[in-house]
């Protein structure tokens, strides 16, 4: 059989100067290849008589993985053992191999030579999108529209996999040496979120820790994925979570919550806990506030919706946590009725300055939902008692808001259709009325710097800023500064290495050279 050629092979080489695997540990080497490994050398012998009958095919493997899912994944990391054949193949063995790589290749989404040459002039039958296709769409700075389509047939693909085979999926690209894109990940998680909220959160917890990629991975979805297992099944989630913190299940594993500190899955577990028990049972979520620390539970109320509830718990916390701790349900009230939710505010009790701080977010989330237009959004705001800096947040937020163009499907990437472009100098003209003159560069930076970071669109981005250099005449430091500021947030390099150039442009001063600083320590 083939399996025992490949067999034959690698153990007639196995000591060989011309092949030498590398071992899997420290204690195991390569003697027989597993079922994978066969997969993987099927497909590489394949390559390999494609093209000629004497090399050496790389294979990628680093640790035995779990399904054949991994294949997809693993074909596209650095090698860890080769098959190195040094005689040639008779026509029918190589027809029998092909018959029998072509179908695990359609399986996993390969485009083999044979097919190729078979296909050629007839058209292509549809084949699965590969993780490493995927991968490399995102590191791409700009998305083409055929990658366009991958990536959301990729998406689909996800949906459409039960959560076993998603949990195979991403447990076995944590073992291969280059690890899995950060958004690749998340998106596995979100599928797994839907069909089995438990099973991803309990895998979660498991990989947290395991590398950057998926630091960034747990980082959004692990919270995600406990919140939707407490809102299905609130005491199985709260039990796991008891007995997994009395077991130091937690101890050590930290995740960086917007990646900007550390955060440990304790707390972060305690306050999605926390902020379900305030919508189901206010009374025992109080009582926890003794073993939170005072920002946890800020962070946590933020994500309460229910006023009921939450007035029962302010009560117990003191007044500058109050406002913060409303943000949640002032939102959630001006995605309905924007009125209702600012009188709701006023009757909090709270000082001034900090009722007119919570007013200004319900303006944000009502602008944000489409429930209030620019100009309601000054008249409502222009009399509240703001600092400059939020005053300057309210109204970049606004202007952004209603320059994005809704999306029809959250799932999808929409690079070219995701802001009005034709109508940013128009929003643009809205914020230096509004704004107070000597801050009115910086917001209008921002907010042409918050448009590239949410439509990751930098071409569109630099020719807005263009646009607006040349209405004003000159190139305003401060603007340029806000703008480069922003751009540089975005993961990308080529948005950094754009954001550099346009203030390595400016003449030297404390605010420019801060802002090159802060972006090359994070490049």
């Amino acid at each position: 059989s083939i399996d025992a050629q490949i067999a034959e092979t690698l153990a007639t080489h196995e000591h060989t100067a011309a092949f030498q695997p590398i071992p899997i540990s420290a204690d195991r080497s390569i003697s027989r290849p597993n079922w994978l490994a066969r997969a993987a050398a099927w497909i590489g012998a394949f390559h390999l008589f494609g093209n000629t009958a004497k090399a050496s095919t790389v294979i990628v493997m680093k640790k035995t993985v779990t399904s054949i899912t991994a294949a997809i994944l693993i074909l596209g990391g650095s090698g860890i053992y080769a098959i190195h054949r040094q005689n040639e193949s008779s026509k029918a063995r190589v027809d029998q191999m092909e018959t029998e790589i072509q179908s695990l290749s359609d399986q996993l989404g390969i485009q083999s030579t044979t097919s190729t040459r078979k296909n050629s002039g007839t058209g292509n039958s549809r084949k699965p999108v590969s993780v490493t296709q995927v991968s490399a769409i995102l590191n791409d700075s700009k998305i083409s529209s055929h990658e366009l389509a991958q990536y959301n047939e990729f998406q689909e693909q996800l949906a459409a996999m039960d959560a076993d085979a998603l949990k195979s999926l991403l447990l076995d690209a944590e073992k291969i040496s280059n690890p899995i894109h950060g958004r690749i990940a998340e998106m596995i998680m979100k599928a797994l979120i839907a069909k089995d909220p438990a099973m991803a959160t309990q895998i979660a917890s498991q990989l947290i820790g395991r590398g950057s990629e998926f630091q960034f991975l747990l980082s959004s979805s692990a919270a995600v994925a406990f919140k939707a297992w407490l809102a299905k099944d609130s005491a199985a989630a709260s039990a796991w979570y008891a007995e997994t913190a009395a077991a130091g299940g937690f101890i050590g594993k930290n995740i960086p919550p917007n990646g900007l500190e550390d955060q440990s899955i304790d707390r972060s577990f305690a306050r999605l806990r926390f902020a379900a028990l305030a919508g189901s049972n206010p009374s025992e979520a109080a009582a926890m506030l003794a073993t939170m620390l005072p920002a946890d539970v800020i962070e946590s109320l933020k994500t309460v919706t229910d006023p009921n509830a939450l007035r029962q718990i302010l009560p117990a916390l003191s007044p500058e946590q109050k406002g913060p701790a409303a943000n949640g349900v002032i939102k959630a009230m001006a995605m309905n009725d924007i009125d209702a939710a600012l009188a709701w505010a006023n009757s909090l009790g709270l000082a001034d300055r900090e009722r007119d701080t919570l007013m200004a977010v319900g303006i944000e989330a009502a602008v944000a939902g489409g429930k209030l237009d620019l100009a309601g959004a000054a008249e409502r705001s222009r009399n509240l008692d703001l600092d400059a800096k939020k005053r300057s947040e309210l109204l970049v937020s606004a202007a952004t808001s209603v320059s994005m163009i809704p999306r029809k499907d959250e799932h999808r990437i929409e690079v070219d259709n995701s802001v009005y472009w034709d109508r940013v100098t128009e929003r643009i003209d809205w914020l230096r009325k509004e704004a107070p003159a000597d801050s009115a560069d910086e917001m209008v930076g921002s907010y042409l710097g918050g448009l590239s970071y949410a439509s990751h669109n930098l071409k569109k981005s630099l020719e807005a800023y263009e646009t607006e250099v040349s209405r004003q005449g000159e190139i305003d430091p401060d603007l340029t500064v806000a703008f480069a500021t922003r751009l540089s947030i975005a993961q990308d390099e080529s948005m950094k290495a754009a954001a550099l150039k346009l203030l390595n442009n400016l003449t030297p001063s404390e605010k420019r050279d801060h802002a090159i600083q802060m972006i090359e320590l994070n490049r």
